[in-house]
């Protein structure tokens, strides 16, 4: 979460937001790093009158860059040594257990145990109290944390397909856009991205179907579709 004078951006896990974090730090004089990943119901009232920007991407992109980032870290979140038991189960059976977590008792008990009671810097940074919450979600992980970050607030939604123009579009409607920021948004290289293929390559007909279902909220809302071009 950074505030400016002008609005406050939360940044939703594995979205993209790292590089408008690096923008906002970087060009706005008076940027103040609230909390890494805070939801929005972490926000200061002194910064409440501000506009909120946020995040989101394609369901079925999230989960692979998700679990890829993992992939390369030494010491991998408690959060997916939960879901992907260490990492025995591989990307399927990993996502799979990620879309049915609100169904699975003995998935959200051992989220619950691991996690911290109060935030961090690292990771998701979600908290015990917040993840027992889960047992009430009827979608997946990622539609979990999208209402987890944004909360029922007035925010605009940035998609990180369109991340850059976006980025730029709400700056411009506010009319604050500081000297060199518009060079940097549609040159500067991307910030913590993780490589790895096209979402199609990682699917399975069932797994793809099931990401569809669980994650339909968001899906729907924002219009995204399993394809090469989405």
């Amino acid at each position: 979460m950074i505030a400016t004078e002008h609005f406050v951006f939360i940044h939703l896990h594995k979205s993209g937001g790292s590089f408008i974090n690096a923008a906002l730090m970087r060009y706005f004089e008076n940027a103040k790093k609230l909390g890494y990943h805070f939801p929005v119901a972490e926000l200061p009232q002194s910064y409440a009158h501000l506009p909120l920007l946020g995040v989101v991407r394609n369901p079925w992109g999230y989960y692979v860059s998700w679990y890829e980032f993992q992939k390369t870290l030494k010491e991998p979140t408690y959060i997916w040594r939960v879901f992907s038991d260490d990492g025995k189960l591989g990307f399927e059976g990993t996502v799979q257990r990620m879309l049915n977590c609100g169904q699975d008792r003995s998935t959200v008990h051992q989220l619950i145990c691991r996690a911290p009671e109060s935030y961090s810097n690292t990771g998701v940074n979600i908290t015990r109290g917040h993840l027992r919450g889960l047992h009430e979600e009827k979608g997946g992980w990622y539609t979990f944390l999208f209402k987890h970050m944004y909360g029922k607030r007035p925010i605009q939604i940035i998609q990180t397909e369109n991340l850059r123009r976006g980025f730029y579009d709400f700056l411009i409607e506010r009319m604050v856009v500081p000297d060199d920021l518009r060079f940097y948004i549609f040159n500067a290289a991307m910030v913590n991205a993780t490589p790895h293929g096209h979402h199609v390559e990682y699917y399975t007909p069932s797994l793809m179907e099931s990401v569809s279902k669980q994650e339909n909220e968001i899906i729907s809302r924002f219009g995204y579709a399993f394809s090469p071009e989405s």
